[in-house]
């Protein structure tokens, strides 16, 4: 909500330095959260895997989608591509049991 994904902070030289500008915070961010996510449910939760490379290897590559989906929804839409966002997110959480 509070980070910018439309304007630049310093201008870019085309769409794609652009793209990877934004989406490297974004990514960062993602990651991180994936991070700590993985972290709580292997060794607070004692939760069991079969392959716990592959698990953190999926956790972040789905965190990564979810950031390119809202960094999609809010570059396009603004502030409804906020709201946007929010919704999947409360649909996604309440379909997931």
């Amino acid at each position: 909500i509070i980070y910018n994904v439309k304007d630049p902070a310093i201008m870019p030289k085309n769409g794609v330095t652009w793209f990877l500008g934004k989406f490297g915070v974004m990514a960062l961010i993602g990651i991180l959260q994936s991070l700590l996510a993985d972290f709580i449910l292997l060794d607070l939760l004692k939760l069991h895997v079969q392959s716990v490379p592959l698990f953190i290897f999926a956790t972040i590559v789905t965190s990564l989608t979810y950031m390119a989906i809202i960094q999609f929804l809010v570059a396009a839409f603004a502030n409804p591509g906020r709201y946007i966002a929010i919704i999947i997110l409360i649909l996604q959480l309440t379909t997931s049991a």
